[in-house]
Parts: C-alpha cells; sequence; structure tokens
C-alpha cells in the first residue's frame, strides 16, 4: 500500500466512516492530526494531497466545502460533506490519479499531486522562485546522513553541525555534482526524500494558481539555484538568491558560473511570458535563448529592462514587493493585455 492509500484508508476508517455511522451531515478533517496518528514528519504536504485528491472523494462519497488554514500545513483543515460511501472504499489503488507516491518516471512527466488544468495552453509561464519555502520540504543528504542546504557560498555560510551546506554543483565523494544526483533522483518511481515538486516547493499560494489555471506542462520556475525547472521537477531546500539585501552566503553573482538547468524545449513555438525581477531578467534571458516563440517580459519599474530580444511590457501597480504575483493573478483572471 503507498503512502496516499494508508493516508486515505485511515481519514476513511477514523474520520468518515464513524460521522457517516453517526448521521453527521459533514466532517472535518485536520492534516497535523493525520500526521501525529500516523507518525508522519515531513510529509503534510502528501497528506494534504491525499486529503483533496479525487480518489479520496470517490472512496468516501465525499463532497469538499472548503479548505481553511495555509495551502499545505499541520493546520490546515479540510471540511467535507458525507454522501454514500463508494463500494470500494475498503481497498485502494496505489495508481490511482491524485495518490503522492504514484511512480513517475522522469523529470518531465507531470507528478501525480499536480491541480487539473484549466486554463489557456497558447503560452509558457516562467515565473521567478520565492525566497520562502515549505519547512517541511524535504532536503537531499549528504554522505554524513546530513540534511544539505544548497547555499551560493558555503565558506560562508554559518559553522553548524546540523546542516552540510553546498553549492548544487559541488562534487559529492563519488565524484559527480549534486545537481547530476538531483536528476538521479528525479528519475526514480519513489520519494523517499519527501522533496517537493518545484511548483509546491514555494509557500506563497501564486505558484499553485498558476500550475492549475495553465498546467504544469505550461508552468516553469526560473531559480537562483537550479536554473529553469519544469513545475513538476523536484527541487530539494535552497537558499540562493540573486537579492543583493540577502545574507552574503545565499547571494548568487551575475558572475558566478553555475550548470544551470534549461528545460523546457526550444521547440516549443507559443510564446513565454516572465513574471519577476529585473535581477531575474538577465538569466531568463540567458536560459531561453534560441527559443521558437517570443519572449515577453513584464516589469513594474519606471524604465524597462535593457533588453533587445524581448518584448517589454510595463505592469503598472503601486505594489512594490513581489509584485509579480499580482501580475500573475491578472494573468490568470485574463485581465492582462499580453501581445501574442
Amino acid at each position: 500500500m503507498s503512502l496516499a492509500d494508508e493516508i486515505r484508508q485511515h481519514a476513511l476508517q477514523h474520520y468518515v466512516e464513524p460521522a457517516r455511522s453517526t448521521h453527521q451531515p459533514t466532517v472535518t478533517i485536520r492534516a497535523g492530526d493525520i500526521c501525529r496518528n500516523l507518525g508522519l514528519r515531513g510529509r503534510t504536504p502528501s497528506v494534504c494531497s491525499a486529503l483533496e485528491s479525487s480518489a479520496f472523494l470517490s472512496l468516501g462519497g465525499l463532497k469538499l466545502l472548503e479548505r481553511t488554514g495555509p495551502r499545505q500545513s499541520t493546520t490546515t483543515r479540510f471540511r467535507y460533506a458525507i454522501g454514500q460511501a463508494s463500494p470500494d472504499a475498503a481497498k485502494t489503488s496505489s495508481a490511482e490519479p491524485g495518490a503522492t507516491d504514484t511512480p513517475h518516471e522522469t523529470w518531465a512527466q507531470p507528478v501525480p499531486t499536480a491541480p487539473s488544468h484549466r486554463g489557456r495552453d497558447d503560452f509558457t509561464v516562467v515565473i521567478q522562485c520565492a525566497a520562502t519555502k515549505q519547512p517541511e520540504a524535504g532536503h537531499l543528504i549528504g554522505e554524513d546522513g546530513n540534511p544539505i542546504l544548497f547555499v551560493a557560498r558555503p565558506d560562508r555560510a554559518p559553522k553548524t553541525k546540523d546542516i552540510l551546506y553546498q553549492r548544487p554543483d559541488d562534487l559529492a565523494l563519488d565524484g559527480r555534482t549534486w545537481r547530476a544526483h538531483l536528476l538521479d533522483y528525479n528519475r526514480r518511481s519513489h520519494n523517499p526524500l519527501g522533496i517537493l515538486p518545484a511548483w509546491q516547493l514555494y509557500r506563497p499560494p501564486v505558484y499553485g494558481e498558476l500550475a492549475d489555471a495553465f498546467g504544469l506542462e505550461n508552468l516553469f520556475i526560473l531559480s537562483a539555484g537550479w536554473g529553469l525547472l519544469a513545475a513538476g521537477f523536484l527541487t530539494p531546500q535552497y537558499d540562493i538568491t540573486f537579492t543583493n539585501q540577502a545574507d552574503i552566503h545565499k547571494r548568487r553573482s551575475r558572475r558566478d558560473r553555475f550548470a544551470d538547468f534549461r528545460m523546457p524545449p526550444d521547440d516549443r513555438e507559443q510564446p513565454v511570458v516572465f513574471l519577476g525581477g529585473r535581477d531575474y531578467v538577465g538569466l531568463f534571458r540567458a536560459l531561453t535563448r534560441g527559443s521558437a516563440g517570443k519572449r515577453i517580459v513584464f516589469y513594474n519599474s519606471a524604465n524597462a529592462p535593457d533588453v533587445t530580444d524581448c518584448r517589454c511590457v510595463r505592469f503598472k501597480t503601486t505594489t512594490r514587493t513581489n509584485w509579480h504575483y499580482e501580475c500573475a493573478r491578472a494573468l490568470i483572471d485574463g485581465t492582462l493585455d499580453l501581445p501574442l
């Protein structure tokens, strides 16, 4: 039985069926209670995904009325209306859609916890990464058994015995880079370290909203640590940024050499829309150079970025910090004027 099946079965047996047997019209399940009952540490995203999956709703004869709290947290609560249970509620399949641990062979495939695609697919969306990550997201593990936190300058990181600081392109003991290890990890059929796909790694909810609106195949994340990532690529904890205000060990200089991933295929003819700050425009241009589609860069400063190979469009807003989230929501709502 997969982890997703175990979560669903536990929720059905200990929450849904007792409520149904006493003729209660609704039932509420708190993600943290499931984590505690099953002894799951660092698997809150898996619990939340299982509790809102179509497989769980079908098996339990449930309708999800509301989800309250953070997107994926121990305090997230799910309230359901109770209907007629599926006759298969006592037996689940590890290959059901929505099962967090369903095998995926390569990073290019959407992960099974992805939201349903309901929007346009005539352009590709690239959004800058976020500094805040899900606190329970998984790490790669070093040879000493300690979790790795990837940073721009490990030699300037604070000294600690519990964290191994590395650059993505540092070498492991086997002579391969951690970047190569991460690619191999994404090719596995299981995810024992609980590493999240890129669209789930970042805490701001706009990443999930974009995935829901445009589909994982049309969404990419521009990461200062890893490069241009497919939204479904399993991405470990890291703390690397171009922002000058960040601590020096986190700060990546434009002169630093990184073997950045470049995952969108060049033969995609759809326009590519970039949502992000000026510090990230250079990396976006470098990693999309050769793209067959038109490249559109949104900005909100008084002056456009000095780029001649992209179409620059000003997004007018009084928001200064993370203005591109507002721009992303306008894109989702269809109120953004796109020069396609």
